[in-house]
């Protein structure tokens, strides 16, 4: 065999590993997305607040681990949704933190919080999951964002097109002082 064939081949090999590697990851991120989808749904969540979220946090690799601190002494997030052990253990989680890289054990937890948030608020504006997820949910609480809070929801440009991709068609507060349609309605009725 000539070498330049032998290169070719050696070449088209390659190739063909990486397309098989790209469809398997596709195939994967399309079970792990329909997932999202049946967990909402039986949740009561629109399935885009929680997918945006995981494309955010996670881009949809269910072995994320992110750890802030040098020696990750301030936390680690794991996961699709990237919850920490204290958020696990709170939702009821008592397995082992591995068992946090398990998408569908990820996807219960986290969706399962959504709903709580979505009753406790009493409203589906998608940037206060998003707030919740990145603050804690005592900062969500308080609507609008101040501070911090305030420029991670005006900055979250990939966050409110990945909720748009995946269906989002209702209000989303933008950032610069006004509420979403669905908070003003709510405030409404409270006053």
């Amino acid at each position: 065999m000539r070498r330049s064939t032998a290169v070719a081949l050696a070449v088209g090999a390659v190739t063909l590993g990486t397309s098989v590697v790209a469809l398997a990851f596709v195939r994967r991120r399309w079970t792990l997305e329909a997932l999202a989808d049946a967990i909402a749904a039986e949740k009561g969540v629109h399935p885009a607040i929680p997918k945006a979220t995981i494309v955010a946090e996670s881009a949809w690799r269910p072995g994320a681990k992110n750890c802030r601190g040098s020696d990750g002494a301030v936390g680690c997030a794991w996961g699709l949704m990237q919850l920490t052990p204290g958020t696990a253990r709170g939702a009821g989680y008592t397995g082992p933190l591995e068992g946090l890289f398990d998408p569908e054990t990820n996807l219960r937890i986290g969706i399962g919080l959504m709903a709580d948030y979505q009753r406790a608020w009493r409203d589906r504006d998608p940037m206060r999951y998003r707030i919740a997820w990145r603050f804690g949910p005592g900062r969500a609480a308080e609507w609008p964002p101040q501070g911090e809070a305030a420029e991670v929801a005006a900055g979250s440009a990939d966050y409110k097109a990945a909720l748009r991709r995946y269906g989002w068609t209702g209000p989303i507060w933008n950032g610069q002082g006004a509420l979403s349609g669905a908070t003003q309605a709510m405030l409404r009725l409270v006053a």
